[in-house]
């Protein structure tokens, strides 16, 4: 290969000089099989550098397997920002919900919540990890408010209905495990 890349006038020194130099024959198979070992079945000890390479650190919490982090992080990332990011977000950890946003004339017309069609089994880390992982995949400006089971009573909303139609006059129903997190409504 190196003998091709000489000018026509080379010496025979230099041709010669080439071929005793020209490795690629004898290291082309390993270059090759290089190129495929992060794609097609990478080993244990590549994984926290293939994560960091992608930039799945902050999914690292959620995903504690990290095979399957790179095999779907990756895809999560392209989608990040939209309702769907938030499904795949919460099917890393076997959840499904339903996303509400929040009226355009509220307040806070960026924020959302979660309804779930079955009631998380643990509270102590499920709901840190739902509410780590919603937060990551919508875009920046929306906030997670709320997550709702079954249980739902909604703010005060001033239709002309019968007597507070069932409704609280100051906020909606739930509670907040941490200063600042989502409320969460199971009833």
């Amino acid at each position: 290969m190196l003998k091709q890349l000489l000018p026509t006038n080379a010496t025979q020194w230099e041709e010669a000089f080439a071929d005793a130099f020209d490795t690629v024959a004898d290291v082309e198979a390993s270059i090759n099989a290089i190129r495929g070992t992060k794609l097609v079945s990478p080993p244990a000890s590549f994984l926290p550098f293939l994560v960091y390479e992608y930039g799945l650190g902050e999914l690292r919490p959620y995903v504690p397997n990290l095979y399957d982090l790179i095999d779907q992080g990756i895809d999560w990332q392209r989608i990040r920002g939209t309702h769907a990011a938030v499904a795949m977000g919460l099917g890393f950890i076997s959840y499904i919900a339903a996303i509400e946003e929040a009226l355009a004339r509220r307040r806070f017309w960026n924020s959302f919540q979660l309804r779930f069609p079955t009631l998380p089994a643990a509270d102590a880390p499920d709901l840190d990890r739902i509410d780590g992982i919603a937060t990551l995949s919508v875009p920046k400006r929306s906030i997670f408010r709320r997550g709702v089971h079954y249980y739902d009573v909604g703010p005060l909303v001033a239709d002309g209905g019968t007597k507070l139609d069932g409704s609280r006059l100051e906020a909606e129903s739930g509670v907040r495990l941490r200063e600042g997190g989502p409320l969460w409504s199971f009833g």
